[in-house]
């Protein structure tokens, strides 16, 4: 009997809990949602044993790992490896998901010639210091492990930026900050199966410096440019289901970020697809 995990630190009545299940319900397909804070771990008569609230993590045919954050980061990977050696059917299992899966794509990137945003990472402050002459100011800091627009800022000075450290500087990145004028807009292009599915514009509240977060959304035409970067994006990262996000400067395409656990509402609304039934199609057909 088949039955779908989702393995998520999100709330249980959350947009893409309720809508896989939604989907599964209508297959008759058993469906269960589990949060990594829940998780317990052990190792008893020479066995794993994953539990959440007393059930077994471990029973379900085919999973689905969403964002655990940096803090439950070891354990979603141990997982996803551990039910792959079980020949569970985990979705972008294919993946091998680095410590910090920002630098490791744009490394990928590189090597497919993907135009990515100019971006620069340093060892300790001495090296930053000796280095200022390269980075343009003003820059975007962003810490390498954290997402959905966490620790992210826009700043003005090599003394300014020192100051928003909050984590060692080999933790940060420090990107090109690109000016769109006074409408600030970039894309989000959903992959699945190795394809392009479609994609939505989104429009920063005034004054915001990330897209990502209450902004205004359009359903857009993917421009022969941004399909030929995404396609090279599937071939570099492996990817099987991703978000894509991408920037315009002087009219050419920029890739910002590559999200292996896109949350798709936004998605479904503005494009009318039906992106949880699609995933779940996908998943089992791998079966």
């Amino acid at each position: 009997m088949k039955k779908v995990i989702l393995l998520a630190e999100i709330d249980y009545n959350s947009y893409s809990s309720r809508r896989f299940r939604e989907e599964c319900n209508k297959k008759n397909i058993a469906f269960e949602h589990f949060k990594y804070s829940d998780i317990i771990i052990e190792f008893r008569d020479n066995k794993l044993i994953a539990t959440a609230k007393g059930k077994n993590v471990l029973d379900g045919t085919h999973y689905i790992f969403r964002s655990s954050g940096s803090k439950y980061k070891h354990l979603s990977q141990s997982l996803r490896n551990y039910l792959q050696s079980m020949n569970k059917i985990v979705l972008n299992g294919s993946f091998k998901y680095p410590f910090s899966l920002k630098l490791d794509t744009y490394a990928k990137l590189s090597l497919y010639n993907v135009p990515i945003i100019n971006t620069h990472v340093f060892p300790t402050i001495e090296a930053l210091e000796q280095n200022a002459y390269k980075i343009k100011f003003p820059v975007i800091l962003k810490h390498s492990s954290k997402s959905l627009g966490m620790e992210i800022y826009k700043v003005n000075s090599l003394e300014e930026l020192k100051s928003k450290l909050n984590d060692h500087i080999s933790k940060y990145m420090f990107q090109d900050f690109v000016d769109t004028g006074e409408i600030k807009e970039s894309y989000r292009i959903i992959t699945l199966g190795y394809e392009i599915i479609g994609g939505y514009k989104r429009i920063a509240k005034k004054n915001a410096i990330v897209t990502n977060s209450g902004s205004a959304i359009e359903k857009v035409h993917i421009a022969p440019n941004m399909y030929e970067i995404c396609k090279l994006i599937i071939k570099a990262t492996g990817l099987e289901f991703s978000g894509i996000d991408i920037i315009y400067k002087d009219e050419k395409p920029l890739v910002l970020e590559v999200n292996s656990s896109p949350g798709f509402k936004a998605f479904e609304e503005i494009t009318k697809i039906n992106l949880a039934e699609k995933i779940l199609n996908y998943l089992l057909s791998k079966s």
